[in-house]
C-alpha cells in the first residue's frame, strides 16, 4: 500500500480542472492526473522511449507523470485542492494506470486515469488530520508520495470513514486501534502511548512492594500532604490501606497494585472499601500499573456511589495515569 499526492490542477482556477477532476472522482469514479493535455502522452508508450526520443511535450509529460506506473490497486491518491481550493478529495485506487482519449467533450487534459472504489473529501485544515498529513499536503509538486500509511489511515477514521474488508488487510501490520483515532486528537493519543510507557518502566523498576515506596515517596511530595504511612506489608496486616496518606483535611487511604496488562480482578476496590471503614477516610485511591477495563471501571464507579452517600471520593489512577501523577508530583524522582 501507499499513498500519493496530486498537486492543484487548477492553481489560478479559471479553467474548470477542479470540478472535472472532482467529477469524475464521484460519477465516474475515474482519478485523473493532468499533465496529459496532448493526444497521444500514454505513460506505457512514453516508457519505451528514451528522452532523445521524446518532444518536448512528451518530456515534461513523462517527467511529471512516470511514478504512476508505479501505482497499484489498493494505493490511495490525494487530489489537493478538488473540489475547490483549501479541500481534499482522496480515492483508493481499483485498477493500475490506464490512458482515456478522447476525453469527455468539453475537456482537455486529463487522459491518464486510474479507477477508483473509495472516495472521502475534507478539509485540508480539518482537525483531525494527522499533523504529518497536514504537512505532507503543503508539499508543492505534481505527484509525490506520503510515506505515513499509518498517519494516513488514522486520519482516515479520524474523518469518519469506515474500514471495509481490503482496508482492513492493508492495515494489518500497522497497529491501528480504530476505536483510540475516532476523536481525531492525534497528539494526545500518541502522548498517552508515552505515558503508558513511562507507567511500564516505572513498574519493571518498582516491582511489588516497591512500587508502595516509590508512591509514597510521591505522597510526600504533595504540598497539602503532612504524613505518609506505608502501612503493613499484606492483606491480614494492611486492613486494606498500603499507604496512609494524611491532608490538613482528609484521611486517604491508598490500594497499590504493580501489575501488567488489562486489570480484570476487582479485588482491590473490596480491599479499598475495607480499608476506607477501617480507617475511618475520607478518601480512597486505587492506583495500578495495570490497565483499566470495563469491570475495573464499573466495580469502582460502583464503590463511589456507595460511597458519596458518606461524603468519601473514589478516585482511580491506572496505566499511564500514573505516570501523569508521578511527574505532577515526583519530577526529580525520574529526573536527577
Amino acid at each position: 500500500m501507499a499513498i500519493y499526492a496530486y498537486g492543484d490542477p487548477d492553481p489560478e482556477n479559471r479553467f474548470g480542472k477542479r470540478k472535472f477532476i472532482y467529477d469524475s472522482l464521484v460519477n465516474d469514479k475515474i482519478s485523473r492526473f493532468l499533465w496529459s493535455w496532448y493526444h497521444d502522452c500514454d505513460l506505457n508508450r512514453l516508457a519505451k522511449l528514451s528522452q532523445y526520443e521524446m518532444t518536448a511535450d512528451e518530456q515534461i509529460s513523462w517527467k511529471k507523470g512516470h511514478r504512476l506506473l508505479e501505482f497499484r490497486p489498493g494505493d490511495w491518491v490525494i487530489h489537493k485542492n478538488v473540489p475547490e481550493w483549501g479541500q481534499c478529495t482522496a480515492a483508493r485506487l481499483s485498477s493500475e494506470y490506464f490512458y482515456q482519449n478522447p476525453l469527455p467533450a468539453g475537456h482537455g487534459d486529463g487522459r491518464q486515469c486510474f479507477h477508483v472504489d473509495r472516495v472521502i473529501d475534507f478539509a485540508r485544515g480539518d482537525g483531525r488530520l494527522h499533523p504529518i498529513i497536514y504537512s505532507r499536503l503543503k508539499v508543492m509538486g505534481a505527484v509525490y508520495r506520503i510515506y505515513f500509511e499509518k498517519e494516513f489511515y488514522e486520519t482516515l477514521i479520524a474523518l469518519g470513514y469506515e474500514l471495509d474488508d481490503i482496508d482492513k488487510k492493508k492495515i494489518a501490520g500497522l497497529e491501528i486501534d480504530a476505536a483510540k483515532v475516532k476523536d481525531g486528537n492525534h497528539f494526545q493519543r500518541e502522548l498517552n502511548a508515552v505515558f503508558d510507557d513511562l507507567t511500564a518502566v516505572i513498574q519493571r523498576h518498582h516491582p511489588g512492594k516497591d512500587l508502595e515506596g516509590f508512591l509514597a515517596k510521591v505522597f510526600r511530595r504533595i504540598p497539602d500532604v503532612v504524613e505518609v504511612k506505608e502501612n503493613g506489608s499484606g492483606w491480614k496486616t494492611d486492613f486494606g490501606a498500603d499507604l496512609i496518606v494524611k491532608t490538613k483535611k482528609d484521611t486517604i487511604v491508598v490500594q497499590v497494585k504493580s501489575f501488567v496488562g488489562e486489570v480484570w480482578d476487582t479485588t482491590c476496590v473490596t480491599q479499598l472499601k475495607t480499608a476506607i471503614e477501617n480507617f475511618d477516610a475520607t478518601q480512597g485511591i486505587i492506583i495500578t500499573t495495570g490497565q483499566r477495563t470495563p469491570l475495573l471501571d464499573e466495580a469502582t464507579k460502583k464503590l463511589a456511589d456507595t460511597m458519596s452517600k458518606r461524603n468519601v471520593k473514589i478516585r482511580l489512577i491506572a496505566g499511564g495515569e500514573v505516570a501523569k501523577f508521578v511527574l505532577k508530583y515526583g519530577l526529580d524522582l525520574l529526573i536527577k
